[in-house]
C-alpha cells in the first residue's frame, strides 16, 4: 500500500462548519484558482476581500458564517480568527514569479497602477526592481515569509533557518499545495482532494495573464542569478512544495487507476442499492448537495444534483425516491429523474408527510454506461427560505433512494 502524503485520508469531504482558507500568494495564478474555489461555495459562504483591513472589527464569531476565505490574507489572520481552517495555497518558481510580477506591473492588465515611487523603480529596469529596498517585500523571499506568517516578517529578527523550517512545516499541513507551472495538474489534484466534480467551464479559466513578458529562459544569466541570490529561501521552499505536490499527484493517479481497475473488472456488481441521504460516509454523492441534516439532505445550490452507483446492468430496475419536503409545493411537479443521461417517467404518491417518486429503469439504459450508473435529479429552480437567516439556495430535501430489481418485465 502506498504511503499517504496528505494530512488526512483523501478525499476530504468538507463538513458544514469547516472553513477553507486560501492563502493567495501574489502572481501564482491565484485569481484563476479562486474562480474554481468560488464555484464550490454560495455567495453568502464566501468572504471576498483583498486585504484584512477591509473588515471592520472582525471576530471569530462574526466570521463563523463564512466557509471560504480568499484574498491577500495572511497566516496571522487565519490563526487569529479561524479555528482549524482547511488551508490551501499555490506556489511558483521564484524567478518566474518575479518576472511575471515585474512585467505585470508595467502592463495594461494591472488596473491598480503602482504609486510613483514604485513606478520609478520599475522604469529603471529589472535589476533596480530586484535591488531597490522599496521592492524588497515583494521580491526577496516573499513566498517563504508569507508562509511563515506574513510578508512583513522581513521586519522581524527571525533567523533564515527558522523562517524556512516553519514555512515548510506549514506547507506539510496544508490540505492543498499547488504549483503554477503545473496549473492543470493542480486543478485535477484540487478536485480529487475534496471529491469535487470537475467542470468543463474551467477548461479555459486562466485569468490576468501578463502579455508580452519574456520567458525565464530568455532572461540574461546575470539577472537570473541576481533573482536567485535574493531568493535562496524561496528556492528551497519551492523545491519542498514540488516534492509535496508530486507525491500527492502520484498518489492520486495510483488511487484513481486502482478504482478504475476495480470498476471495470468487478464481475458481481450490486443488484440493489439503498441509500439514505443522511449517510455521510457514502461516496455516491456527486455535485449539487448540501450536508446531511437529521434524516435528510437538501439538493442545491444548483437545480441539478448527481448520484453515482456501481450497479449490475443486466436487468431492469425499479427506482424509489423518498422526499422529506420542498420549500414550495409547485417544485414537486418540476422534478425530473435521469439515469445515464436519459430522462425516465416517474409516478408520484404521498405517504403521510413524505412524497414518493417511483420509476422503472430499463436494462438498456443501465447498459449505456455499464461502468457507473449516473442518476441525475433536477428541479426547475432553487429557492432561499423566506423569513429565515438561512440564505442557501435549496432544491428538495431527500430522504432515500432505492434501486432494486424490477418485478415487471421490460
Amino acid at each position: 500500500m502506498q504511503e499517504n502524503p496528505f494530512p488526512f485520508d483523501p478525499p476530504y469531504r468538507l463538513n458544514p462548519d469547516d472553513q477553507v482558507f486560501y492563502l493567495h500568494l501574489e502572481k501564482t495564478a491565484g485569481t484563476s484558482l479562486t474562480r474554481i474555489l468560488d464555484h464550490q461555495f454560495t455567495d453568502n459562504e464566501r468572504l471576498e476581500i483583498m486585504w484584512d483591513h477591509e473588515i471592520e472589527n472582525p471576530t471569530r464569531e462574526s466570521l463563523a458564517k463564512y466557509r471560504l476565505f480568499r484574498g491577500h490574507l495572511d497566516m496571522i489572520f487565519a490563526r487569529t480568527y479561524l479555528t482549524s481552517p482547511i488551508m490551501l495555497t499555490q506556489l511558483r518558481h521564484p524567478v518566474d514569479r518575479i518576472i511575471s510580477l515585474y512585467y505585470f506591473l508595467q502592463s495594461d492588465v494591472n488596473v491598480m497602477k503602482p504609486d510613483p515611487t514604485i513606478q520609478q523603480v520599475i522604469d529603471r529596469g529589472l535589476e533596480a526592481f530586484m535591488t531597490d529596498p522599496a521592492m524588497a517585500l515583494k521580491v526577496h523571499n516573499y513566498q517563504t515569509r508569507t508562509l511563515y506568517e506574513t510578508e512583513f516578517s522581513m521586519f522581524e529578527d527571525v533567523p533564515d533557518d527558522e523562517l524556512l523550517a516553519t514555512a515548510k512545516a506549514h506547507l506539510d499541513g496544508f490540505a492543498f499545495v499547488g504549483l503554477t507551472e503545473r496549473f492543470d495538474d493542480a486543478v485535477q489534484l484540487l478536485y480529487y482532494t475534496f471529491a469535487w466534480l470537475p467542470r468543463d467551464i474551467f477548461a479555459d479559466i486562466r485569468a490576468k495573464v501578463t502579455p508580452n513578458r519574456p520567458a525565464v529562459a530568455d532572461i540574461p544569466a546575470d539577472l537570473y542569478e541576481l533573482i536567485v541570490s535574493h531568493n535562496q529561501l524561496d528556492m528551497a521552499l519551492y523545491e519542498h512544495a514540488t516534492g509535496i505536490f508530486e507525491r500527492r499527484y502520484q498518489y492520486m493517479v495510483r488511487d484513481l487507476l486502482g478504482m478504475h481497475f476495480k470498476e471495470h473488472n468487478v464481475v458481481n456488481r450490486q443488484t440493489r442499492v439503498f441509500l439514505r441521504f443522511d449517510d455521510v460516509e457514502n461516496n455516491a454523492f456527486g455535485n449539487g448537495w448540501y450536508y446531511a441534516e437529521q434524516d435528510f439532505r437538501w439538493s442545491g445550490p444548483e437545480p441539478t444534483a448527481d448520484l453515482f452507483f456501481s450497479l449490475a446492468a443486466d436487468r431492469p430496475l425499479a427506482l424509489t425516491l423518498t422526499i422529506h419536503r420542498t420549500l414550495v409545493d409547485e417544485q414537486l411537479a418540476t422534478l425530473t429523474v435521469s439515469v445515464n443521461n436519459t430522462e425516465i417517467a416517474t409516478r408520484r404518491t404521498r405517504d403521510g408527510d413524505r412524497f414518493i417518486f417511483r420509476a422503472d429503469v430499463p436494462a438498456q439504459i443501465l447498459q449505456r454506461n455499464a461502468a457507473t450508473t449516473h442518476v441525475k435529479l433536477s428541479v426547475d429552480r432553487t429557492l432561499s427560505p423566506v423569513n429565515s437567516t438561512d440564505r442557501r439556495l435549496l432544491g428538495m430535501a431527500f430522504i432515500s433512494i432505492e434501486l432494486a430489481p424490477s418485478t415487471e418485465a421490460q
